[in-house]
């Protein structure tokens, strides 16, 4: 029960950064000399318009304590490529006093102590490219200040979209329907599998998959379009759709394995079992840790990458152990087969899933080169394009006017020997 709850606190860990409305409370004391609070891209601007709109930033809040009101605490607005860039400034490796870093913010304006709600609004605008601005708080006099805030910010068209997420509700709901098409095709193989019996454990994983890949893509887009209405949206189904995902990734890649292995095409036996386990064991526990350092170890006033961060190091180095041993284990299963179809499958499927592999190696590549101001909707477009290829072309190689002629009608049985599988198969041929 207590690893259900911790992944409860790292689910809502994560939603508190996801949020495009955000509130809270703030409590700053005498050694916080800058404080980030949150931050969002904008659209820039149409140069050629004499007439064009500019996005808001929308600031509340209410002082409720301060030490020393002869003091100033200042918000502070700052954005990324700015004179000293946003990184540095975060970081402090600029070398300059607090007082000099304020002075070189983009705006700033200084709280009012007098326990009453105050709003400022900030008009962003930019002709150039589009630009992540950083809201913060800045704490040059050292004091001691409590208060809540809200801080809103609305992008150029109007929608609470940052830049960097605009299109992600039409790209979620356009793959959450292709996906229940092809639940739909999957299902009508299935049934013609069932009837001949012939409905085997590969089938069922890979149906499986269809599914729980369909409600990742639900949940995902529920959460753009509650966003959409409210600027906070419902970040938990956000988290739960990104599981699934992550969930449909190793079960996929366990299907390739297990069929490079040959099971239930040349063999009714699964070996190596226990380097199988390990492998798999290895992998989910790379994704587990990549969503809980993403959550809880990432900072959302960086523009860090999750693939670069040690999780995510490790799953792509696994990622290519895997696909080194699926060729491996395709090369002797195909040099055990005679069957021509048989083998006319393992070099289409084996050339295709090959390179399927190093699809996520491509993406992290991909995501450092990206502009960050890119980055979040092109890696999610590839990743979902990727995966949706792999899945329907694995429901289109497994169609059933294809797959007659290389699945073995004798069930399988995962825990099958490879001596039960000769004797079975023997037996089988008497027959």
């Amino acid at each position: 029960m207590r690893y259900v709850v911790g992944l409860v606190a790292v689910a809502f860990l994560a939603a508190s950064a996801l949020a495009r409305v955000k509130e809270g409370n703030f409590n700053l004391d005498p050694k916080d000399d800058l404080v980030y609070f949150s931050k969002f891209c904008f659209t820039n601007a149409d140069s050629n318009s004499s007439n064009y709109n500019t996005g808001k930033i929308i600031v509340n809040y209410t002082v409720t304590y301060v030490s020393n009101a002869s003091k100033k605490v200042y918000w502070a607005l700052f954005y990324d490529d700015g004179d000293p860039d946003w990184e540095a400034v975060y970081h402090n490796t600029t070398g300059m006093s607090c007082r000099d870093t304020l002075d070189s913010s983009s705006l700033d304006w200084s709280l009012s102590y007098d326990g009453k709600n105050h709003q400022q609004r900030i008009t962003p605008h930019d002709v150039v490219r589009p630009h992540f601005w950083y809201v913060s708080m800045m704490n040059c006099e050292g004091v001691t200040i409590e208060g809540k805030y809200k801080i809103e910010f609305i992008n150029v068209d109007g929608s609470q979209f940052s830049f960097d997420e605009h299109g992600m509700l039409q790209m979620t709901a356009t793959f959450f329907t292709f996906y229940l098409l092809l639940l739909g095709i999957s299902g009508l193989a299935d049934y013609f599998y069932i009837r001949k019996k012939q409905f085997h454990a590969i089938l069922q994983a890979l149906g499986i998959c269809i599914i729980v890949i369909s409600f990742s893509m639900m949940f995902s887009m529920s959460h753009w379009a509650s966003y959409k209405s409210n600027g906070i949206g419902c970040p938990a189904c956000l988290d739960i759709g990104d599981l699934l995902d992550m969930a449909v990734e190793v079960m996929f890649t366990f299907i390739l394995i297990v069929l490079a292995k040959g099971w239930v095409i040349t063999t009714q036996a699964l070996t190596g079992k226990k380097l199988m386990a390990a492998l798999f064991g290895s992998i989910a526990a790379a994704y587990l840790a990549l969503y809980i350092w993403s959550a809880v170890a990432v900072d959302d006033a960086e523009n860090t990458y999750m693939y670069a961060t040690p999780p995510g190091i490790i799953l792509l180095i696994l990622r290519l152990l895997t696909m080194a041993y699926f060729i491996v284990m395709l090369y002797f299963t195909l040099a055990e087969e005679v069957n021509k179809p048989k083998r006319f499958f393992y070099i289409v499927f084996g050339s295709a899933y090959s390179v399927w592999f190093l699809a996520l190696p491509f993406v992290a590549v991909v995501a450092l080169a990206a502009p960050y101001w890119w980055r979040y909707k092109v890696v999610q477009g590839l990743h979902y394009t990727f995966t949706y290829v792999a899945i329907s072309g694995m429901v289109t190689l497994l169609w059933p006017h294809y797959a007659h002629k290389f699945f073995e009608v004798i069930p399988a049985d995962l825990m099958m020997t490879a001596t039960q599988n000769k004797l079975l198969s023997d037996t089988s041929g008497l027959l």
